[in-house]
């Protein structure tokens, strides 16, 4: 069994089974989220992956003012824009998820995969339960190349795993005696190490040259768009029960 694997059972394991604390409300919730990456750290020439997922939520709120919990992320949606920035001058070669022109048949994108979290929580009082959160996520983002230029196939596939720090400001009200609401803003921070391609076409192998006459299209040299360090920023709401 991976690591992935493990980890997302022992989220859920955390999540269902009932912990034996004396605590103030355990909570449980189902939540919809949309989550933002700008990957690339060009300010004129973004490469954006975008993300709808669903989230397990599980928090035991075992003091008046503290909690800790697991959530289990699951990408239902992925898309973004996907650019490269070329040799001579930036050029949007790439709109989600491919290029299609010319026997070209490029595509260049991202996608992540399930993700684990544990996480810490502060609570700023009982009437609103406004909360600060801290918390550690598990998961792996991919960069996805392929094309096919002059009758020969190019492809890239580089995991990046990732054990990223980040935050939540949120809210956590109670709507009567057993279900609660739970709405927040979040920030992560990736790191990717190893970056760049690995099988570029020349003397390079970071870099890949496409060849063509079309006037639409043009001759250039492209590298992968990931820089070394990343934000994401997601917002997020969920329902559920509390008891």
């Amino acid at each position: 069994m991976t690591l992935r694997a493990n980890l997302i059972i022992t989220a859920l394991v955390l999540i269902i089974l009932p912990i034996p604390l004396q605590a103030q409300f355990t909570y449980l919730d189902i939540s919809l989220g949309n989550r933002f990456t700008n990957i690339s750290g060009d300010k004129n020439f973004k490469t954006k992956y975008d993300q709808t997922n669903i989230q397990i939520n599980g928090l035991w709120r075992f003091k008046r003012y503290f909690g800790i919990g697991a959530t289990a992320s699951v990408p239902v949606r992925e898309g973004g824009t996907y650019r490269l920035k070329v040799a001579r001058k930036y050029q949007p070669i790439v709109i989600p998820h491919s290029y299609g022109q010319s026997n070209l048949d490029f595509k260049y994108y991202f996608t992540e995969s399930t993700k684990v979290a544990f996480n810490g929580r502060i609570y700023g009082g009982i009437k609103g339960n406004f909360y600060l959160d801290g918390r550690i996520s598990m998961f792996s983002m991919t960069e996805n190349l392929s094309f096919t230029n002059l009758g020969k196939k190019y492809s890239e596939t580089n995991k990046f795993s990732q054990i990223a720090p980040g935050f939540s400001v949120g809210l956590n009200p109670h709507l009567g005696k057993y279900l609660h609401m739970n709405l927040n803003l979040s920030w992560d921070f990736y790191t990717y190490k190893d970056i760049g391609f690995k099988n570029g076409n020349t003397s390079k192998k970071d870099t890949y040259y496409i060849e063509s006459a079309e006037s639409n299209i043009g001759s250039f040299k492209f590298k992968s768009q990931v820089i070394e360090k990343a934000t994401t920023f997601s917002f997020n709401f969920g329902l559920g029960y509390k008891f």
